[in-house]
């Protein structure tokens, strides 16, 4: 098992629902982390109680056990800046989760403009393409291990033609995540997670938007966001799981 003990991780998405929840958890287990979202507010706030609560609990430092970025990772090199933020803060890189995810209305492809479908596409698919080629370029080029986290979902493994688009980036994620393990002989894992529905504000927030989600949601019982968070350490923690 991988001990993340004073590894460095970087989180997208980080500054709700399971991004917020993973940074939590990995700072509790002494990991330090780079935080990345667009919701500047939220991203701040994290820090800085990350910060708060282990300057209670152990001796001072002047490294901090979190920093925020904003970062829109629709755009390419906002992601790379944050890695490298990782980098020049802490020396290195140990972990890249690409967490961050949309589901924008209409979600119905054939009903959108299109650039409705390209943004989700860039946000859940391209997103993940470019953090972990960013990631697995600085580690091969140095020659250290690293591990790569990518965030599917349930979707990727029956219809949901609320939300075609969507299903079809998170199935993309899944193939990509199985393709990638040929970096296992490089010392690279890349996992990915498939949550079914949880209680987070992207899907709450789409059963707002949409009365056909929210009647799909009513009567199906939803995972527990901790139980995804499990899923993200048991991908980041266990050494046997690459391309999985």
């Amino acid at each position: 098992m991988l001990d993340v003990k004073d590894k460095i991780a970087v989180i997208t998405g980080a500054a709700a629902g399971f991004g917020l929840l993973l940074a939590q958890r990995l700072v509790r287990k002494g990991a330090r982390v780079v935080l990345g979202d667009v919701n500047i507010t939220g991203g701040e706030k994290l820090a800085a109680e990350l910060n708060a609560s282990t300057a209670r609990s152990s001796s001072p430092s002047t490294i901090p056990r979190a920093v925020f970025q904003k970062c829109d990772v629709s755009h390419p090199a906002e992601i790379h800046a944050l890695f490298d933020l990782g980098v020049q803060t802490f020396g290195t890189v140990d972990i890249m989760v690409n967490n961050a995810g949309i589901l924008e209305y209409p979600a119905y492809f054939d009903q959108d403009d299109e650039s409705v479908s390209q943004r989700v596409l860039d946000i859940n698919l391209k997103a993940v393409l470019s953090g972990t080629h960013y990631a697995v370029r600085y580690w091969r080029k140095r020659g250290q291990p690293g591990v790569v986290v990518n965030a599917s979902s349930a979707s990727a493994f029956a219809l949901l033609p609320i939300a075609t688009v969507y299903a079809t980036a998170k199935a993309a994620v899944l193939h990509f995540t199985s393709n990638c393990i040929s970096l296992r002989t490089e010392g690279i894992r890349v996992n990915a997670i498939a949550p079914y529905f949880s209680p987070t504000s992207l899907v709450n927030d789409s059963r707002k938007a949409d009365p056909t989600f929210d009647k799909l949601l009513n009567n199906i019982p939803m995972v527990s966001q901790d139980m995804v968070v499990d899923a993200y350490m048991r991908c980041i923690e266990d050494e046997d799981l690459a391309g999985k």
